[in-house]
């Protein structure tokens, strides 16, 4: 029979008594009672946060209209006849300056929330809306109230900001404004068209009269006009299937390792044999590209901190010890492994042009962890880097093993520690007070993780553009041997490649063409939209909350699977995201085919 939920008599651990609803009540009624006990705590929290929450956002607001101030008080005094072209010059580098640091953050945040997924879910959830609204913001403001050609004369007369230049108008870079900006792109411009139309009410058309744009709206379509749209659409694709294949990829993960965790509980095994097999599992998962490192040390810090508290086991903290030592061994072991993949496949030329040896940002991140020693550029590269990746390229680069396991070592107090202590403290739960201490420590651990993992990628960024800054010249002039290979292939394929760029001007592409590859562009980007609101909802759409300290057998309610892996999809939009993204795979294969044979022939 339905009551009103009283948190001090049914939530409460200190205060609650549920034995006149237990012994009438069943498994399931239990489980919806825990779960709107959850919802409670939530509203609270939400309740809580939103003051924190609407400060932040008026001092993010306050630094745009800062900026926006000086851009336009430039522009007027510009119009008064005075010439403050040096000042207006230094006002838009200030400008830029901020554009790439909060560019940079909020990316580093995206990458970490996804880092923090397995052990705090609210906290990642956060994390990327906050970061992806920072990153669209930041865009759509330079694109929208920067002047182009004051924009590329600050960005000439800046030493760093200019090594900026090329990577600001590379096709990845208008691939991630486009897929990040996605569906506010035709709003935008509806929006601008509406305002357009009240200005020709009210006789006021603008500079160029009968436009169906504003001048502003003009000005950027004239900016984007000559963008090569097949290779950005193409880079979208890219990058909203690393991005599903990260979010698919680590939902399963979890649950394998819940399913470890389960069956390692069970066997009823020694906590040294268990160490052992935690070791073991942990080092093959890391020679899985897609497995992040978080959800290892997570896992070990889960599978240990549990059977370290059992009667007559080593204790929690000594558990912890044992497990961040397991996870170090099977990371540095990984290191060497995933540097020998990288090693043998470097040897073929082909490989070596796909990560661009013979490139100046290449050579200057070569350049930088061929550093003996610790260096805090060399560290942070490897440290806040992807697992696989990172270790990948090293061996493409041929490095020095021992000198990369050195600068590897950082991790150990980074990440691993405090992700398997986090893993060990999300096994400290129980009825008392000590469970919410204990969930307060682990958030506090994991968000302090995270802020290190950006703050290295924020530092990486500035190294390389600083080294290319100050040695790209020289870089670029290198004739080296082992790279004259590379070099002759990229030659043999010059005619291919201009052939290509041909064809797939969007001018010279039919109409079936560009509606095929707009199709896959679509198709991925309505997937990873559907994905991403997982990330921002309160109740999930795409996939169940999981995580590695939930039981697979377990009901909903409590965030288990019913005994069904698959009961991770929800019905119908998990599926209908999973059925988009394999149709945007399969036309983005089907394009790309198309387009290969037609510059072949």
């Amino acid at each position: 029979k339905p009551f009103a939920l009283n948190y001090t008599n049914h939530c409460n651990p200190k205060t609650r008594d549920l034995t006149s609803l237990s012994s009438h009540s069943t498994k399931a009624e239990m489980n919806a009672l825990k779960a709107a006990c959850k919802t409670a705590e939530a509203v609270w929290v939400v309740q809580w946060a939103a003051p924190f929450a609407a400060s932040l956002c008026n001092i993010l607001c306050a630094l745009f209209c800062y900026a926006f101030s000086l851009n336009s008080r430039s522009r007027s005094r510009n119009l008064e006849g005075v010439d403050h072209s040096d000042m207006s010059r230094n006002q838009l580098k200030f400008i830029l300056e901020i554009f790439v640091v909060s560019l940079s953050l909020a990316f580093a945040g995206v990458y970490c929330s996804l880092y923090v997924a397995g052990a705090s879910v609210r906290l990642a959830s956060a994390s990327l809306s906050v970061c992806l609204v920072a990153a669209a913001l930041v865009l759509g403001y330079v694109f929208t109230e920067v002047d182009h050609a004051e924009l590329m004369a600050a960005i000439s007369s800046a030493p760093l900001a200019g090594s900026m230049l090329g990577v600001l108008q590379s096709d990845w870079t208008r691939a991630v404004a486009v897929g990040g900006l996605n569906v506010f792109i035709p709003l935008m411009a509806v929006l601008d068209m509406i305002r357009q139309r009240l200005r020709k009410c009210r006789g006021a058309w603008g500079s160029e009269d009968g436009a169906c744009f504003t001048d502003t709206g003009m000005r950027i379509k004239k900016q984007v006009a000559p963008w090569n749209w097949y290779s950005i659409f193409r880079k979208v694709n890219l990058l909203a299937m690393l991005f599903i294949l990260g979010t698919v990829g680590s939902k399963f993960t979890f649950i394998f390792f819940s399913w470890l965790n389960a069956e390692l509980g069970a066997a009823n095994l020694s906590f040294a044999t268990i160490a052992a097999l935690v070791w073991g599992i942990g080092l093959a998962m890391f020679l899985c590209p897609i497995v992040p490192g978080t959800a290892v040390y997570l896992f070990a810090g889960v599978v240990l901190g549990a059977q370290a508290q059992l009667p007559g086991s080593v204790g929690f903290w000594p558990g912890m010890a044992i497990g961040s030592l397991a996870c170090s061994l099977a990371k540095m072991i990984a290191c060497v492994l995933q540097y020998s993949i990288g090693y043998f496949a470097g040897m073929q030329v082909k490989v070596q042009q796909m990560v661009g040896v013979d490139k100046v940002a290449t050579r200057a991140m070569e350049q930088i962890l061929k550093q003996k020693g610790m260096q805090l550029d060399k560290c942070s590269i490897l440290t806040a880097g992807p697992d696989f990746p990172t270790s990948v390229l090293c061996g493409i680069l041929k490095l020095n093993v021992p000198q990369m396991l050195l600068g590897t070592i950082p991790v150990i107090f980074v990440s691993i520690i405090p992700q398997t202590i986090v893993g060990g403290l999300l096994t400290k739960g129980g009825d008392g007070a000590d469970a919410s201490f204990w969930s307060t420590v682990s958030s506090a651990v994991t968000g302090a993780a995270a802020l290190v993992q950006a703050a290295a990628m924020l530092y990486v960024t500035y190294s390389i553009l600083k080294t290319v800054e100050r040695d790209g010249a020289a870089l670029a002039a290198q004739d080296r041997p082992e790279h004259r290979k590379v070099a002759e292939l990229t030659k043999s394929e010059e005619e291919f490649t201009a052939m290509f760029r041909e064809v797939t001007k969007w001018d010279a592409l039919s109409t079936v063409h560009a509606l095929v590859i707009q199709a896959s562009v679509v198709a991925f980007l309505l997937s990873g939209i559907l994905m991403a609101a997982d990330f921002a909802l309160t109740e999930h759409i795409c996939f169940r909350k999981f995580k590695i300290t939930n039981s697979i057998g377990d009901d909903y309610e409590v965030d288990g699977l019913k005994g069904n892996v698959l009961n991770v999809v929800i019905l119908p939009l998990g599926v209908v995201s999973l059925g988009l993204a394999c149709c945007g795979l399969a036309i983005h294969i089907i394009i790309g085919r198309m387009m290969s044979i037609k510059a072949g022939t």
